[in-house]
């Protein structure tokens, strides 16, 4: 049995839904430090090692540099430069990624998906970022309601792990 949200998608086509939902390039690991599950790679690197204030002021996305990094609650941030280094550790809520840093969509559907640093959009404030180009064209059919209802559904799997929230799926 479909859910409400995968039946609500049928005009997309299954096909289309489900590779931009399934296909996922790299590995992704999670941590658990302060409870609240982080999208990490290697090393523990949030954001894949890109700098999270970038997204805000250069308006596009910047690898950060091994040499310029800063931790909170066991995730790894790395920056382009020191000032932006100094811009997050002001103020680290303002620059981090929505859910944890996994893909917004992702979690609209009550999932834990990784997210590519290139697929990315700032909504009042706000970095999302996305499964890939394709899901971030889809999520943004529907940008407010998505955005609604996936703040709705992190409080109730923040805790989770995405094999904990898949095992769930009938």
């Amino acid at each position: 049995m479909q859910s409400g949200f995968i039946r609500g998608l049928s005009w997309l086509g299954g096909p289309i839904l489900w590779i931009a939902l399934l296909v996922v390039d790299g590995a992704t690991e999670a941590t658990s430090d302060s409870a609240v599950e982080i999208n990490l790679v290697q090393n523990r690197l949030a954001v894949n090692g890109y700098d999270p204030v970038a997204y805000f002021t250069d308006g596009v996305p910047v690898p950060g540099r091994p040499a310029l990094e800063h931790e909170v609650g066991g995730a790894v941030y790395r920056f382009a430069s020191e000032e932006n280094r100094r811009r997050f550790m002001s103020d680290p809520q303002r620059f981090t990624p929505a859910y944890g840093g996994f893909c917004a969509y992702g979690v609209r559907a009550g999932r834990k998906l990784p997210a590519d640093p290139m697929a990315w959009r700032i909504v009042d404030g706000r970095l999302f970022l996305l499964l890939n180009p394709g899901t971030k064209t889809i999520w943004e059919l529907n940008l407010g309601e998505n955005i609604v209802s996936a703040d709705a559904i992190w409080p109730k799997i923040l805790t989770l792990t995405d094999a904990e929230l898949q095992s769930r799926v009938p």
